[in-house]
């Protein structure tokens, strides 16, 4: 990369952040090596998703303006996810010989089974659903209690013969 901040996105900045993110996957750390603000990559980001998402309509063509952007959303994409991938190798690879990695790996994984805050997480599932039958009760004895005694009844129009 050239000495100074680039202005604007790139091939080169592309070619950066897919070389350098899926090792480091902190966008900020990446935006201070390759010399832009960290507002800049996320302004990209945000262009990039919008023309993703744009292009999802029927009909709509890509905006070559905004093709730049869209590629550096996927390749942001792409690095974050290989960045994934190489470290949760790493972990399933250490877990064969300790058991300290493997048991890492699961309690992030499958908390609700392994993790050391899984009793907690049970607990307020129940508490949840307990509130929520509380809830509904409630709100049945409201509507029983607006309604009249002995049920709706109909009233006679004393006109209607």
């Amino acid at each position: 990369m050239p000495a100074g901040r680039p202005k604007d996105l790139t091939p080169e900045v592309i070619e950066d952040v897919r070389r350098i993110l899926p090792t480091v996957l902190y966008l900020e750390t990446v935006a201070d090596y390759i010399g832009v603000t960290r507002f800049a990559i996320r302004l990209w980001i945000r262009r990039g998703k919008k023309e993703e998402k744009r292009l999802r309509r029927a009909n709509a063509k890509p905006d070559p303006k905004e093709a730049i952007y869209l590629e550096f959303f996927n390749v942001f994409k792409k690095a974050l996810a290989e960045g994934e991938i190489s470290a949760i190798g790493v972990i399933k690879k250490a877990s064969a010989t300790q058991w300290q990695a493997g048991a890492w790996l699961a309690e992030r994984r499958f908390y609700e089974h392994w993790g050391s805050e899984r009793h907690l997480v049970r607990d307020l599932m129940k508490r949840v659903t307990e509130l929520e039958a509380e809830r509904l009760a409630s709100a049945k004895e409201d509507q029983k209690s607006t309604e009249p005694p002995g049920g709706a009844k109909k009233v006679r129009n004393p006109k209607a013969k």
